[in-house]
């Protein structure tokens, strides 16, 4: 059961990485245009 919940956090964690990269990418973006 433990290692069943373990593995649910691990997946929710990785997801939780993917969003945030995708939020950087983003924000990165809108560096660039002020930057020009």
């Amino acid at each position: 059961m433990v290692e069943a919940q373990l593995a649910v956090v691990v997946v929710q964690l990785a997801k939780v990485e993917a969003q945030v990269s995708v939020v950087e990418a983003q924000l990165a973006e809108v560096e660039a245009q002020l930057a020009e």
